[in-house]
């Protein structure tokens, strides 16, 4: 997972992701529009993107500080 702390990579993981999500719904769902496509790719991938890692954020380490600085 730490391949996905880079900022870069997590973008290009999120845009394949979500070219993937819209492959697949449009190849399962008969009948579904593109704004019924776009809705459910928007959703499944704002789920993964806040389930993945986030260590090196600033916030995080803020939040964290006496972790890192001991």
């Amino acid at each position: 997972m730490l391949y996905l702390e880079q900022t870069r990579n997590r973008a290009m993981f999120m845009t394949t992701s979500t070219i993937a999500t819209v492959t697949f719904l449009m190849a399962t769902v008969q009948g579904i529009n593109a704004v019924g496509v776009l809705l459910a790719a928007a959703v499944i991938n704002i789920l993964v993107y806040y389930a993945l890692p986030d260590r090196y954020s600033n916030a995080y380490i803020k939040k964290h500080s006496n972790r890192f600085y001991r």
